[in-house]
């Protein structure tokens, strides 16, 4: 399965790895350098996955899935590298992460993962050992 994949990554050299690694399995990728210019797309494009590092340069992983998760419910958010430790509570709205460094296979697999659970037609894959799905903790009242 092919999917539309919105990219959010600053860095270049990232960027040339993450273009390399999911266009060669046919998908369709639109890179944004910041998390504002991500939302503004979200708002005009529908997408299957948002994939973006850890701390995005103006606004935290955490609250930029939130925000595309009401702007498009149906998206699975992948995020590079893990959140800090003791802050899962935050990350509720994000699918999976991606240890890094990260490699070709290793994004592509994490890609088709997330296709896995989105789409009821596709048979399920069981995410790599390198791809870890979120922790959907419920916040506690103190």
């Amino acid at each position: 399965m092919q999917a539309s994949i919105l990219v959010l990554e600053p860095e270049i050299r990232r960027s040339i790895q993450i273009r390399r690694a999911l266009e060669y399995h046919g998908h369709h990728l639109l890179f944004v350098p910041t998390a504002a210019l991500a939302l503004g797309a979200l708002r005009h494009v529908q997408f299957d996955i948002l994939l973006a590092p850890v701390f995005p340069l103006t606004i935290g992983a955490a609250a930029l899935s939130a925000q595309a998760k009401l702007l498009q419910p149906q998206l699975r958010v992948l995020i590079l590298d893990e959140p800090e430790p003791g802050r899962d509570v935050l990350y509720s709205s994000v699918d999976a992460y991606l240890r890094t460094p990260i490699s070709d296979a290793a994004l592509a697999d994490a890609v088709r993962a997330l296709l896995g659970r989105c789409d009821p037609a596709m048979p399920a894959i069981a995410a790599p050992e390198h791809v870890k799905p979120a922790h959907k903790v419920k916040p506690s009242v103190n």
